[in-house]
């Protein structure tokens, strides 16, 4: 994780900014299809100034949402970014995201610009261990990076993979069959572009 809470810390200054451009879409999409769930547990895995964040706290309003934080200094960046939008969430400091919860904790679990920054070994034993900390049932959503199709999706590979220092690392990746290896059942996973960024919205069920 330590790669990871290096890249978070760099895209921080500017991730907000990111997402309200690019990525916005597939968060409204996200909390809209949680808004109809009861209050659950939720987790959150994102960079801690997600654009997102406020709007999966507020989609699950009564319930009990948790962002996961890779050390003490990116809690402090997501403390600081959810005070100047008046939105609170639970944080845990977890440098490794590991072993850190009991089995099927979580109802709903977002997992957001997280599976593209993780090296391609670290990507089936993350998809287990968030296997096993859904509940049965529950779900799991997650945008990512997707492998690009087409010419303006490969030139963002090129500038992701060129500059990063920017970047952050992140890089084009497939979850698909990692997540059907550890157990879960996909239910949604469709490819969306914005200025012709290549994204992947996953829902796989627990």
């Amino acid at each position: 994780m330590e790669e990871i809470e290096r890249a978070y810390h760099s895209i921080a200054p500017y991730f907000d900014l990111w997402v309200r451009i690019v990525e916005i879409g597939t968060r409204k999409q996200e909390a809209l299809e949680h808004a109809s769930a009861r209050p659950q547990k939720v987790l959150i895995v994102s960079p801690p100034t997600d654009a997102g964040i406020p709007l999966l706290a507020e989609a699950n309003s009564g319930g009990s949402t948790t962002l996961v934080c890779f050390s003490e200094r990116l809690r402090i960046i997501a403390e600081a970014y959810q005070r100047a939008r008046r939105i609170h969430t639970g944080f845990v400091v977890m440098p490794h995201f590991a072993r850190g919860f009991a089995d099927a904790t979580f109802a709903t679990i977002y997992v957001n610009c997280f599976f593209d920054f993780c090296p391609d070994k670290g990507v089936g034993p993350i998809a287990r261990e968030l296997r096993r900390i859904l509940k049965p049932g529950g779900k799991l959503y997650a945008v990512y990076m997707d492998v690009p199709s087409n010419v303006v999706g490969h030139f963002w590979a090129w500038l992701f993979a060129t500059f990063k220092t920017l970047s952050g690392g992140c890089h084009p990746v497939s979850m698909r069959k990692a997540l059907l290896d550890v157990g879960f059942a996909i239910e949604t996973d469709n490819h969306q572009e914005r200025a012709g960024f290549p994204m992947r919205y996953t829902v796989a069920r627990g």
